[in-house]
């Protein structure tokens, strides 16, 4: 079980709106940017696919944060119990070694709270053949994580409460993640090939941040619907849908679909208890 907590500057949500995404999971803050497409071969048929950088350095962060909003966070001085002064690079060890208030250090740049969500997790990591490419030439699988998550909402409280905090609502949903793509194919056409061997519906669905926000803030579900942020993951037709989650990812229905999925396929299948995530990136592409 992990919790995910979400910031941005209200009421105009500047980061969100460009895809940025600074959240707090457990004790770790990182940054999700788009990673850029080049490259890639987006084909119409993977609307709602999404390819994130995912940074861990505050000096990296803080960077995107000002080129974003023009809200430098290192204007007020982050400090410790004793009154010292955190520097940016050390934040994550001050984070880790539990002597700083980062959430109220954000709060003085308007960087607020703006969803709480905790995630019990079952992952399944896949190896799936290759179907389009000489396999004597090059990998022969695709690699992924498939990941059955059951959610629940909580209320916005103080991080120091959120083990008390009280939970609003549900929501189930199961997510595909590529780690590798096998036979020097693109991500985009590996996981054209992972959808068809699963039989994934790739029509998309809202992930869980989106839901909760459609269901508890929809004036911030608004504010990406006015941007081109929901229409460029799942087209002009489906405004109102959302995106999936992770560094290269679909929304599978439903929790009960994906399992099933899982059990039905004719694959080489192993549960892993390990919870990393592939694609992370040191870098920015903002």
């Amino acid at each position: 079980m992990f919790i995910d907590r979400y910031f941005d500057i209200s009421p105009s949500f500047p980061l969100t709106t460009k895809d940025l995404w600074l959240r707090r999971r457990d004790s770790n803050f990182e940054l999700k940017s788009p990673q850029s497409l080049a490259g890639n071969n987006i084909n119409d048929q993977l609307i709602g696919i999404d390819f994130y950088n995912e940074s861990t350095c505050w000096t990296d962060i803080a960077s995107a944060i000002k080129s974003c909003t023009a809200v430098d966070v290192s204007v007020h001085p982050l400090m410790d119990r004793n009154g010292k002064v955190i520097k940016l690079d050390a934040v994550k060890d001050a984070i880790d070694n539990g002597i700083v208030d980062v959430e109220e250090w954000l709060k003085r740049s308007s960087l607020t709270l703006f969803a709480n969500i905790s995630t019990n997790r079952v992952r399944y990591q896949l190896h799936l053949p290759v179907l389009s490419t000489d396999r004597s030439l090059q990998t022969v699988y695709h690699v992924v994580n498939v990941d059955i998550d059951s959610v629940q909402y909580l209320e916005l409280s103080p991080y120091t409460d959120v083990d008390q905090t009280k939970s609003i609502g549900r929501y189930s949903i199961g997510e595909v993640e590529l780690i590798s793509a096998g036979g020097g194919l693109s991500p985009s056409e590996a996981l054209l090939e992972v959808f068809s061997q699963l039989k994934i519906d790739t029509t998309s669905v809202r992930g869980k941040v989106l839901e909760f926000l459609y269901r508890f803030s929809p004036s911030h579900y608004q504010a990406l619907d006015d941007s081109p942020l929901l229409r460029s993951k799942l087209g002009d037709n489906s405004p109102l849908l959302a995106m999936g989650r992770t560094s290269s990812s679909s929304s599978v229905n439903s929790h009960v679909y994906a399992t099933q999925l899982l059990h039905e396929a004719a694959v080489n299948l192993f549960f892993s208890r390990k919870c990393n995530y592939g694609c992370k990136l040191s870098s920015l592409l903002v």
